[in-house]
């Protein structure tokens, strides 16, 4: 890359855990790169979910583009990539720096803002609410308190309705990360290459101690709300099936 480029690889944003893997700014806006992990390419929806995500987070004008390997599955997202790119192909970086200084590709960006607007405003009510019961939450006092990190929680049903899962210890940021993904297709989809919030209610996720990254302590919970999870404590005032009414009644489209 050139100075004309600003290149930031593995970006932190504050909506979500698991970012795009390059984020370049060039004349032309944004373009954000993308490339499938292992665990991607042996669940595609994975990738999917990842890029609707990151659609809904970055700008509208932000032009994506795949780099692939001779492994990957064709992505499924329905024209949401401005080009895919062969990873160590020798046209790759020069094609990658003509996307980045003149668009080679328009994005909806009416459709784009429209569904951005729509899903910042689901995403305010559900945090809110993560942010009401976490007040509730009890700490546990003395040595015990988080104890083992916790990678796979156990699932359940609370109210009419609301799917919930349930760590029996503070889930690590990467367990959160990938129950966010593996079920991000119910909250988010991709329509004629572009993401757009679908009709859904949130889902719980119950944790014993709140998990925090580093200068951020709000960041798991934000990430999870934006991607369609109330966080939830197990010790609380609350009973779940209270905590299920408000989910029902608070995080969803309007």
């Amino acid at each position: 890359m050139t100075s004309d480029f600003v290149v930031v690889a593995a970006p932190d944003h504050p909506l979500v855990l698991r970012s795009v893997d390059l984020l370049v700014g060039g004349r032309s806006g944004l373009t954000a790169v993308m490339m499938s992990t292992a665990e991607e390419r042996r669940r595609p929806a994975l990738f999917t979910a990842r890029l609707a995500l990151n659609m809904m987070a970055l700008p509208p004008h932000t032009t994506f583009v795949r780099v692939v390997h001779e492994a990957d599955e064709p992505s499924g997202a329905d024209n949401a990539f401005a080009a895919e790119l062969e990873l160590g192909a020798r046209g790759t970086q020069p094609a990658l720096l003509r996307i980045a200084n003149v668009p080679s590709h328009s994005r909806q960006l009416d459709r784009a803002e429209k569904a951005q607007k729509r899903s910042e405003e689901r995403f305010a009510n559900t945090y809110r609410l993560a942010r009401v019961l976490r007040r509730d939450f009890e700490a546990k006092e003395g040595p015990e308190r988080g104890g083992l990190a916790s990678r796979n929680p156990s699932r359940d049903r609370i109210g009419s309705q609301v799917d919930a899962a349930f760590f029996s210890a503070t889930p690590t940021l990467a367990a959160m990360n990938s129950l966010a993904m593996s079920e991000a297709g119910r909250w988010y989809d991709i329509v004629d290459g572009e993401a757009e919030p679908r009709n859904a209610t949130a889902n719980a996720l119950f944790v014993p101690d709140y998990p925090e990254v580093r200068g951020d302590p709000d960041k798991a919970l934000r990430a999870a709300a934006f991607a369609g999870w109330v966080v939830a404590p197990l010790r609380s005032k609350r009973s779940l099936d209270d905590v299920g009414i408000l989910i029902e009644r608070y995080a969803r489209l309007k």
